[in-house]
Formats: structure tokens, C-alpha cells, sequence
């Protein structure tokens, strides 16, 4: 149907440009030309015609699947999200590491920051 349309488009527009042609109108034509030239026909896309599972003779086979991607595009209106409750709060994990070396560098400590607990403990490292 989209493509039937732009042929449709593209053909008004070539009579269009052969009329203003006739009149003298070399410019119009010109343009209208260029307009017919860059109609554009959306692309038709085709589902899959492979079956869902195909087996081959020696025991392999081939499973067709969609599957979506997520992208986290804005992390504090994901983080917004979670805390109203339209994310999963397991859709989040914490870098223990990079809070660990925020924590030391800033010196905090016990419960400053909500929803943290800094706590100083010790040990040994051998080498």
C-alpha cells in the first residue's frame, strides 16, 4: 500500500514537472523533479518464514527468538523510578567498590548517608 502511494506521489509530481516544462517554467520543473526523485517508499519488512525449531539429521538444531534490549538512558529518573515503585528494585546494582573509595575519600562514616552504613573494620594482608 505505502509503496502503491508513492508511486502515486512520484507520478503527480514527473506530470507536475512536465507541465511546468511545457509553460517554460524551467526552474518549477526542475524542482518538482527533485521532489519526485526523493519520494520515499518505506521499506516492507517481512517476518521470518523460518520454523520456531529446526533439527538437523546429526542431532543439532536452530531455535528462532525475539528478545527485547533495555537501555538505561538517564539513571536518576531510572533510580526515580524504582524508589515509586514502576522499576524493580533488583533492576539496580551497587558498585560496593566505587562506594567503598567515595566513603574513604570523603570520610564518611556510620550512617550519614541514608540507605548506607559505613563501618570501619580491620584485618591483615599477607603478601
Amino acid at each position: 500500500m505505502a509503496a502503491e502511494a508513492a508511486r502515486k506521489e512520484q507520478e503527480k509530481l514527473l506530470a507536475r514537472a512536465a507541465a511546468a516544462e511545457a509553460k517554460g517554467k524551467a526552474g518549477k520543473a526542475e524542482e518538482l523533479l527533485e521532489q519526485a526523485e526523493e519520494v520515499y517508499v518505506a521499506p516492507v519488512v517481512i517476518a521470518s518464514t523460518v520454523e520456531k525449531n529446526t533439527k538437523f539429521e546429526n542431532g543439532g538444531g536452530i531455535t528462532a527468538k525475539k528478545d527485547i534490549r533495555v537501555t538505561v538512558t538517564d539513571i536518576r529518573l531510572a533510580l526515580q523510578s524504582i524508589v515509586q515503585g514502576k522499576l524493580p528494585l533488583g533492576g539496580v546494582e551497587f558498585k560496593m567498590q566505587s562506594l567503598k573509595t567515595y566513603c574513604k575519600i570523603s570520610g564518611i562514616k556510620g550512617n550519614a548517608i541514608p540507605g548506607i552504613f559505613v563501618e570501619e573494620v580491620s584485618g591483615i594482608m599477607i603478601r
